[in-house]
């Protein structure tokens, strides 16, 4: 005989606690019919009453621990295909230069893969290979994910004591795991910061070549570096005793990838990097696909005729009035997880399978019976979370926050509202119910690096958005600029004609005056050459006027001035000047004679 909820078996206590009260019951009768002398009762009523009281707790108590024989299992095909990670575990991937560790971020990155394989194709299988001096496999190709997480949660650098990053060795070990699993041509990620100083790339060519591999590979780590912290030891220092600093050799993984027909690239926060290796097409184009089977137990029980039989007892006792209240109320308290459990049941085990439709449907017909349960809350939830129905997880993760009966509860509903909100990418509220989430467990580890996760996330959109304006930006001043350059002369005429106004409207007799001061004239010249100026423009003004009035004025003036000039001629030949037409002869070197 076989139980499901064998725990409830301690409930057994139950019928020797019936039995003192029965004895002691006894007793209490006896002495007062000898203090009555009333004939005392037979002891086989007593033990006719020990005997069915027992009976009946004992098959109320059995039935609630849901005793079975056996049970079917449906079986599911499933087709998928195999994929291996090769991850290198060796000490320099102890470096901080990505947060916390390479190696923490290498983790995740593997459980991150793990879930977009499982989300694309849930009936492929994930195997792990660990390589640093040495290379084994440490997780067989397996569709069991949760198994996969608890080996991901073990991993150190201490797994392997032969240190180094022997690349070589772990492509050699791979090709040994391949045939040694019967894997049909699986997909190779390699997960590595490739800081391999016996490296070499033809070998590594040739046994990627061999099993027709392509390989995947993610650069962990920085160009720049960071120091290699050793627990208990300190930092790792080189022969005259400076502080070694590991980076990321960039140049050997492109290098390979690409002599591979291979695809190499950096790691990113998101996971635009592991979707970017998954969309490399191998070299047959097509992964051959896998075929294997998923179980569902239907379990055979027969505790419902434990029930009956209880039932059937309590009638035989019924004369017993003092156990009734008691025996009835043991009924409904059986009855209830007898006949409701097993859908509850079913439904954890099909989750656990990974059926997570199966999974809901069983968890949302408990829900139904009680939709305050948080565990049902919580369930139920991550059913939705697994099939990617985010919107109805947040909204389940949402209310298990209000009906959480413990600080447990509560904090499981914050910290799940806020992978589901992550994923929706509503960052700002991820940010807030990881903090919530942390409130309750300040030290959890892992609200604290989805935290950090989800506020990388919206600096990172914050950049592209700002990145987005600037370009805006750009292209409006860039279209300003063509309009203004398809219209010149308009732009361009107002300019233009303030320059030959400032130009005309200069007094042509000043320039003269400033060229005759470089001359050294004589102050007599000079007066004359004023006058003559003003005369000059006098003349101008009253020609650009075009005042008819002034015509009269204009023809004296005239007059006056061949006066001037006839008097002038009279004279000796000096050094002189003088003015014809209102322009001056200049010579070479600019002086008026």
């Amino acid at each position: 005989m076989e139980f499901l909820n064998p725990t409830n078996l301690w409930l057994l206590i139950a019928a020797p606690v019936a039995w003192i009260f029965i004895l002691f019951g006894d007793e209490k009768r006896r002495k007062n019919c000898k203090a009555l002398n009333i004939s005392l009762p037979s002891p086989k009523l007593l033990s006719g009453k020990l005997i069915i009281n027992t009976l009946f707790l004992s098959l109320l108590v059995l039935a609630t621990a849901r005793p079975y024989s056996g049970f079917d299992e449906v079986k599911r095909e499933r087709v998928g295909s195999d994929n291996l990670i090769i991850l290198d575990i060796s000490d320099s991937m102890r470096a901080k230069d990505t947060h916390p560790t390479r190696l923490e971020v290498a983790k995740r990155k593997v459980w991150d893969l793990a879930n977009l394989v499982k989300e694309n194709a849930p009936g492929d299988r994930i195997g792990l290979i660990l390589f640093a001096g040495q290379a084994y496999l440490y997780c067989p190709p397996t569709v069991d994910f949760a198994a996969l997480k608890q080996f991901l949660s073990h991993i150190k650098p201490e797994l392997i004591s032969a240190q180094g990053s022997g690349i070589n060795l772990a492509l050699t070990t791979t090709i040994e795991v391949i045939k040694r699993t019967k894997m049909k041509s699986p997909r190779i990620f390699i997960f590595t910061d490739g800081e391999d100083r016996g490296f070499y790339e033809p070998e590594a060519i040739q046994t990627l070549g061999a099993g027709d591999l392509t390989p995947r590979i993610l650069g962990i780590g920085t160009t720049e570096g960071g120091p290699i912290d050793i627990p208990g030891q300190g930092y790792i220092r080189d022969g005259a005793g400076k502080i070694v600093i590991s980076k990321l050799n960039r140049e050997a993984l492109s290098k390979l990838a690409k002599n591979t027909e291979g695809l190499y690239t950096d790691s990113t926060i998101g996971d635009s990097d592991l979707k970017l290796l998954l969309s490399l097409k191998d070299k047959s184009n097509e992964l051959p696909a896998d075929k294997s089977t998923t179980s569902v137990r239907i379990y055979n029980e027969w505790g419902h005729v434990l029930i009956w039989l209880a039932i059937l007892i309590l009638a035989l006792g019924a004369f017993n009035k003092k156990l009734l209240p008691l025996t009835i109320l043991l009924l409904c308290i059986s009855a209830n997880p007898v006949l409701a459990e097993p859908n509850t049941y079913e439904a954890w085990q099909s989750y656990q399978n990974e059926d997570y439709e199966v999974a809901k449907d069983g968890f949302e017909s408990a829900l139904k019976n009680s939709p305050d349960s948080p565990q049902l809350l919580q369930s139920l939830g991550s059913s939705y979370y697994k099939l990617n129905q985010l919107a109805d997880a947040e909204r389940l993760f949402l209310a298990l926050t209000d009906k959480a009966k413990s600080r447990e509860q509560k904090f499981n509903g914050y910290f799940n509202l806020g992978n589901s909100r992550l994923k929706q990418q509503n960052l700002e509220g991820a940010i807030s119910s990881y903090e919530d989430a942390l409130r309750l467990k300040p030290d959890d580890e892992a609200a604290k690096f989805n935290l950090e996760y989800a506020k990388q996330l919206r600096q990172q959109k914050q950049e592209e958005q700002n990145k987005e304006k600037e370009k805006q930006k750009q292209d409006q001043q860039q279209a300003k600029n063509d309009q203004s350059q398809q219209n010149p002369e308009q732009e361009d005429s107002s300019p233009n004609k303030e320059e030959e106004v400032n130009e005309s409207s200069q007094p042509q007799d000043k320039k003269e005056s400033e060229s005759d001061k470089q001359s050294g004239e004589n102050s007599e010249s000079k007066k004359n050459e004023q006058s003559s100026s003003s005369e000059a423009t006098e003349n101008s003004q009253q020609d650009s006027s075009g005042n008819p009035q002034n015509d009269k004025q204009l023809n004296e003036k005239e007059l006056a001035d061949k006066e001037a000039r006839k008097w002038l001629d009279s004279l000796p030949d000096s050094p002189i000047q003088i003015r014809k037409d209102n322009r001056r002869v200049r010579t070479q070197n600019g002086q008026t004679w």
